[in-house]
């Protein structure tokens, strides 16, 4: 459950600040036990954002407008979303095809896509949200692992299906 605190990482370090996310686990009383419960992690991500000179909003859903809106002016989007290894592997074999035919689209998700991503009991998962391509509703998001050099894709609708908290940094 490190990522939460590895993504808050990714974004300080592009904001000018040089954090280490052991420093940010013992500010945020985080203890690696398989799980963010009790932990101060949101308030970290406040705390970074005031260090950065912005402003942060907090949201239990994923606002493509907002998410736009802030991308837009140039700042992540980091958004706590339910995760499964195998949606994991879909991103990627779409970022992979879509790097090797800029045509390529992801489909609009039908009834069997939609049962197969992850519900309310799937472990939680962050991500760093780094843009949108309006006309595809494809969102680009980083990883805090290694493994692909570009950012990886997925459909808007699924981001909002399975986003469990959005930090929106603001100028």
């Amino acid at each position: 459950p490190y990522c939460g605190l590895n993504t808050l990482t990714m974004a300080a370090r592009y904001f000018g600040l040089h954090l280490d996310e052991d420093w940010l686990a013992v500010a945020g009383k985080f203890q690696n036990t398989g799980s963010a419960a009790g932990s101060q992690i949101p308030r970290l991500y406040l705390a970074v954002a005031r260090e950065a000179g912005l402003d942060l909003h907090k949201s239990n859903d994923f606002s493509v407008s907002e998410a736009r809106n802030s991308l837009d002016r140039g700042l992540p989007v980091v958004v706590w979303r339910r995760f499964s290894a195998e949606r994991n592997r879909v991103h990627s074999q779409q970022t992979i095809q879509s790097a090797r035919n800029p045509g390529f689209r992801i489909p609009q998700p039908d009834t069997a896509t939609r049962s197969s991503w992850p519900g309310e009991k799937a472990p939680l998962h962050a991500s760093v949200v780094v843009g949108y391509n309006a006309e595809r509703r494809e969102v680009l998001f980083l990883e805090s692992w290694t493994g692909m050099d570009t950012p990886r894709r997925m459909r808007a609708e699924e981001l909002s299906a399975t986003a469990y908290l959005t930090f929106y940094f603001k100028r």
